[in-house]
């Protein structure tokens, strides 16, 4: 069966998801409201314009990392390892599966 730890990964999962798509959702209201494109020099500052307080990757209690190849932020996923956007998490490989959590999808 499934464990307290599997769920509570699980949970974890979920919210890195939600909170990598919100600052997709942000990063998109800072490039419709600017003169200028979000870039990785501005772009924690336009989360922060939006998001209060900025999100947390709920693996590393650290601000999520943004990359230029996804042009966004993404979660290093349960392995705690950052696969530089390299490898996209996927459950159906197991709940602690390695992998990046991001939105790969306009």
């Amino acid at each position: 069966g499934t464990t307290m730890d599997e769920m509570e990964t699980r949970a974890l999962i979920a919210k890195a998801q939600y909170e990598v798509t919100r600052t997709k959702l942000a990063l998109k209201l800072g490039n419709a409201s600017n003169a200028s494109p979000v870039t990785a020099q501005n772009a924690a500052t336009t989360i922060n314009a939006y998001l209060h307080p900025g999100p947390i990757d709920p693996f590393t209690s650290a601000p999520f990392t943004f990359s230029q190849t996804i042009n966004g932020f993404y979660s290093v996923g349960p392995d705690k390892k950052d696969d530089n956007v390299t490898l996209l998490y996927d459950a159906t490989n197991g709940t602690y599966s390695g992998g990046d959590v991001w939105m790969n999808r306009e």
